[in-house]
């Protein structure tokens, strides 16, 4: 379940993105990328079957997100990512829930990263994406606010 949702919405958030700044394949090869690395990274705490079910979600998510985006780039596709992420996010959070409800107590200190560790990461992850978005190439079909 874990490497399913993460690989999911992993793949699917970063294929949207992309796919509405630099069409449907970029967003779809940049979502398969990352869905399928973080769902396989997810999922292979429990095996090989949740290392396949991350792998599988987040295959299917990167397409998905690239290709909702390009369809709905002619109508009101900015407003729609706004709902997009939130859902995405509510989703994320209950799966946060669900894993502090099984395991909250059994967890290790030495799992919980640092703030600036956190915040390194995700500031790397903002840069590539950027980059990606404003240097890769573009489609015919592609929001031109880049």
């Amino acid at each position: 379940m874990v490497g399913m949702t993460i690989g999911m919405m992993s793949g699917f958030m970063l294929g949207a993105i992309i796919g509405a700044t630099n069409g449907m394949f970029v967003g779809s090869v940049a979502g398969m990328l990352v869905g399928m690395f973080f769902g396989a990274w997810a999922g292979k705490w429990v095996g090989i079957m949740g290392l396949m079910e991350g792998m599988m979600a987040g295959l299917m998510g990167g397409l998905m997100g690239a290709m909702v985006s390009v369809m709905m780039i002619t109508d009101n596709l900015l407003p729609f990512m706004y709902l997009l992420f939130a859902s995405c996010g509510v989703i994320i959070a209950g799966l946060s829930y669900m894993i502090f409800r099984e395991s909250g107590p059994l967890l290790d200190e030495k799992l919980v990263p640092s703030l600036m560790q956190l915040l390194l990461f995700g500031l790397i992850a903002l840069v590539f994406v950027t980059a990606l978005a404003v240097f890769g190439p573009k489609s015919a079909i592609a929001w031109g606010a880049f």
